[in-house]
C-alpha cells in the first residue's frame, strides 16, 4: 500500500510526498487496511495533521476510512463525515 501526503510548506507551495510503500499481509479489506494506516499515521505522527481522505470509489475505502475516523477522530460524527 502506498501513502502519500499533500501539503502546503511555509512557503505555501504545494508539496506531495510518498511516506511509505509496503506490502499489506492478508485480506486488503477495510479492517485490514485501517489497522494497517493507523500505525502508519501514529508512526509518523500525522493525528492532527489530516484533513481529507482521497481514494478510489471501492467500498472498502470506505470502512476503512469510518475505521480510522472512529479512531483518531472519535467526536467527528459518522454523518458530518461526507
Amino acid at each position: 500500500m502506498a501513502v502519500v501526503i499533500h501539503y502546503v510548506d511555509k512557503f505555501y507551495k504545494n508539496r506531495t510526498r510518498l511516506v511509505v510503500l509496503r506490502y499489506i499481509r492478508g485480506d486488503h479489506d477495510g479492517a485490514n487496511q485501517a489497522k494497517f494506516l493507523i500505525k502508519i499515521i501514529r508512526e509518523y505522527e500525522l493525528e492532527k495533521r489530516f484533513g481529507y481522505f482521497i481514494s478510489n470509489n471501492a467500498k472498502n475505502y470506505d470502512t476503512t476510512i469510518n475505521a480510522i475516523l472512529d479512531i483518531l477522530l472519535p467526536v467527528l460524527s459518522p454523518a458530518s463525515r461526507f
